[in-house]
């Protein structure tokens, strides 16, 4: 086969051209030129080689003239032109800003053709130019031949393009070198029709091919465009993507069909790969057994998963029209916006714990790792990761409440045995005094003992009640010395009698800021923890002592400040810990008891009281000597006592008419005589219902409502509610045996009012009457002073 193009490609990126308004193509002063030589004729081909404008004379050899050119691809233009894969591309090399030169022989007669990028004012090509004139066969032209045509010999096989014929009269089908090398023949072989239709395509795909050709020839269609398997001589297919344009002879009559193939096997299977990492990726996603959803930047749902619907209980289409707003309660809203808000401000991805809502209403805990994803250098997407975490959060309550219940259980031991003690007291007193009520010496020593049992049985309640608190705190002074007495005195009842406690304590007092409950449960855990490591009896030392802060270089991480600290050591003669469990000793769940034995949160417990309290826990142990457990913690400065004088009989006497309102028979006759004792014309009431009765009947003559809190009906705080909206100037004191949410220093107040917590004496009811009467109007009803 002869190679018809001599010239070569000039192998540089042309300048970008003048703009469109410049110039009639855009080109340049070149293009100027050239326009103005009579022997040139210029083409302006679009992006998709079209013909859109027409300069300079007729061709007649060629075909070309302004009328019958315009709207004309390329491929038709010169579709009679040899190896026209060749021009192709070029002219594709012109798209991309590459200027060419070539020159094209037939019948016996060269032509010029330069091919020249114009670009627009972005400096992108728009369209290219093509000028053709004549040419004298040279011989430098005849040496140029070679060189063309092997640089577009190597684009057309490295971009795997030939070109192929389909000639109507011989009914054969011609396939240029570059299709041959591509299926795999001789290049110069010349293969029939009946070895094209035998070993080239299928029947199928032969019979597809003649049927694109028919609607050529029928003018159905005018570019033929269709994708065919191809076998090569070695037996393997290969994917062609056929295009071709009709020629017609000089009648009129389809003579030829001319058209280029593409190898588009690498790119059939890249597509296919894709496809099929996305279908795996697909099922990851939708399979996955964590929760995988994405959102817009506004928290938009764009996908979810199966096991994002199977735990919010949401349809797909239902989660497509939600924000992600939607799934939290209104209290946590601030906190999407505070995650969706650090991922747009670029902060690291970290775990975030969020509290989503259920579709039955119902709270679900999971934790959320979110990504941002950027398109085009801008933010487009938050793609997130969630996981169920509402059982195991559950379970720590659950283990949580547990311990502490395994805590007061074992304290209700020592309780229960104090408190026959003080009921044997306090009943074996009342039984002597109503024997010999005449001996008055004796009647005063009964009720001395009578009194200090039950202020002890008092302060025995307080504390099981701090350990009933759930996650409330108090913030106080606390004496050590106090601390470790009362601790050591309930378990002298309560650990067996083989286990001896010790007490080393300074004399001088010690005093730390905390919370007295939160600090007596973490002791009562490493007496605990120390009473099991000595299931044969030993020796447990509480100890304390004064440490500067140079004295402790040996402790990390101590973060409280203060320069005075606190040692506080619990020591046991036990078993000791081994080296490899003392390191996780204070993980939650971790425990070397069998099961039911132990829930694993104790020494947990314990350090987290300690740090609450800016302090920090140390441990020393040896198997052969037991352990030490040593917790240090701020000291707190001393305290400037103010003492306070008071009568001999320690309570002040009033006058007045007192509303005295509880539905316990006993307190509300013992507080009677209290309150007459002191003074007082008191009117009494069994329920909130019954004292509003009483104070409407009475108005203006009742001085002070003492109200219960916890009442059937009406209960205190209702009745208290509704004499305030009433009577605006109304006095009002509360009491109560237990309500948790008050807070214990100071007068204790509820709901704006004074509360005087049960039980109380005749001393403190005398004094808090004396303050809420003496108090100004808006102080004694809940304003502010």
């Amino acid at each position: 086969m002869r190679y018809p193009w001599v010239g070569s490609a000039t192998g540089t990126a042309a300048q970008p051209a003048p703009s469109i308004a410049q110039s009639a193509f855009g080109a340049g002063s070149f293009l100027r030129q050239l326009e103005g030589s009579q022997e040139v004729t210029i083409l302006r081909l679009n992006r998709q080689l079209e013909c859109v404008s027409y300069h300079g004379p007729t061709i007649p050899a060629l075909q070309l003239g302004s009328s019958q050119s315009v709207r004309k691809p390329l491929l038709r233009l010169l579709s009679k032109a040899p190896s026209l894969h060749i021009l192709l591309q070029a002219a594709q090399d012109g798209l991309r800003g590459r200027a060419s030169s070539l020159e094209l022989r037939m019948d016996s007669q060269f032509w010029e053709l330069q091919i020249i990028p114009i670009f627009a004012e972005e400096e992108q090509v728009e369209s290219i130019a093509l000028s053709i004139r004549p040419a004298d066969a040279t011989a430098e032209t005849l040496q140029a031949l070679a060189e063309s045509t092997r640089r577009y010999r190597l684009a057309a096989e490295s971009g795997r393009v030939g070109v192929w014929e389909w000639q109507f009269a011989a009914s054969q089908l011609l396939l240029d070198p570059v299709l041959l090398s591509i299926l795999g023949y001789e290049e110069e072989r010349n293969l029939s029709h009946e070895e094209i239709s035998e070993k080239i395509f299928a029947p199928e795909d032969l019979d597809y091919l003649r049927r694109g050709i028919s609607d050529l020839v029928q003018g159905r269609k005018e570019n033929l465009d269709l994708d065919l398997r191809a076998r090569c001589r070695m037996g393997d297919s290969r994917i062609m993507r056929l295009s071709a344009t009709l020629v017609r002879d000089e009648k009129g009559e389809p003579e030829k069909a001319v058209g280029i193939a593409i190898d588009i096997t690498a790119l059939r299977d890249a597509e296919f790969r894709s496809k099929q990492s996305e279908a795996r990726l697909r099922e990851l996603f939708e399979n996955a057994t964590d929760m995988m959803y994405s959102t817009g930047i506004e928290g938009d749902f764009k996908s979810v998963n199966k096991a994002f619907l199977h735990t919010t209980g949401y349809g797909r289409e239902e989660l497509l029209h939600m924000n992600l707003r939607d799934l939290v309660f209104p209290s946590d809203r601030r906190e999407i916006e505070r995650i969706l808000l650090s991922r747009l401000g670029g902060a690291e991805k970290t775990i975030d714990e969020v509290t989503l809502r259920h579709r039955d209403g119902r709270k679900i805990y999971v934790e959320v790792s979110n990504r941002l994803v950027f398109e085009g250098g801008k933010p487009s997407l938050i793609q997130g990761i969630a996981r169920d975490v509402t059982e195991r959060k559950l379970l720590e309550e659950q283990l949580r409440q547990s311990q502490k219940m395994e805590a007061v259980g074992t304290l209700a031991g020592g309780i229960a045995h104090d408190f026959n003690n003080l009921l044997t007291g306090i009943l074996g007193f009342a039984d002597l005094l109503k024997a010999r009520p005449d001996d008055r010496e004796k009647t005063l020593e009964a009720a001395d003992i009578i009194q200090k049992a039950a202020e002890r049985a008092t302060k025995l309640t307080s504390q099981l009640i701090g350990f009933a608190r759930q996650g409330k705190t108090q913030t106080a002074r606390i004496s050590i010395q106090d601390l470790v007495h009362e601790l050591t005195e309930f378990l002298g009842h309560t650990l067996p009698r083989s286990i001896k406690i010790a007490e080393d304590l300074p004399e001088e007092p010690i005093q730390v800021l905390g919370d007295q409950n939160q600090l007596h449960q973490a002791l009562l855990n490493l007496a605990l923890n120390a009473r099991d490591a000595m299931p044969n009896g030993g020796q447990l030392i509480f100890r304390a002592e004064k440490l500067n802060r140079t004295d402790m270089e040996r402790i990390e991480r101590v973060s409280g400040p203060g320069e005075e600290w606190l040692c506080l050591s619990v020591t046991d003669t036990g078993e000791g810990i081994s080296d490899e469990i003392l390191t996780r000793i204070f993980e939650p769940f971790f425990t070397t008891k069998t099961v039911g034995k132990g829930s694993g949160m104790g020494l947990a417990m314990v350090y987290s009281i300690v740090r609450n309290h800016n302090g920090h826990i140390d441990v020393e142990s040896d198997v052969t000597r037991g352990s030490i457990f040593r917790i240090f913690l701020p000291m707190a400065e001393p305290e400037k006592v103010v003492r306070e004088e008071s009568d001999e009989s320690g309570f002040t006497r009033g006058s007045g008419v007192v509303l005295l309102v509880d539905d316990e028979e006993i307190v509300l006759t013992v507080a009677k005589t209290m309150l007459t004792q002191l003074g007082y014309t008191v009117l009494t009431a069994e329920n909130g219902a019954r004292a509003l009765e009483i104070y409407r009947a009475n108005p203006g003559q009742i001085d002070l409502v003492f109200l219960d809190v916890m009442m059937p009906g009406i209960d205190g705080r209702e009745c208290a509610r509704r004499l305030r909206a009433e009577y605006p100037e109304v006095r009002i004191l509360l009491t109560s045996g237990y309500l948790p949410e008050t807070i214990e220093t100071g007068t204790p107040r509820i709901d704006g009012l004074p509360l005087l917590n049960k039980p109380y004496q005749l001393t403190d009811l005398s004094q808090v009457i004396e303050q809420t009467l003496s108090a100004p109007a808006r102080w004694r009803t809940g304003g502010t002073q």
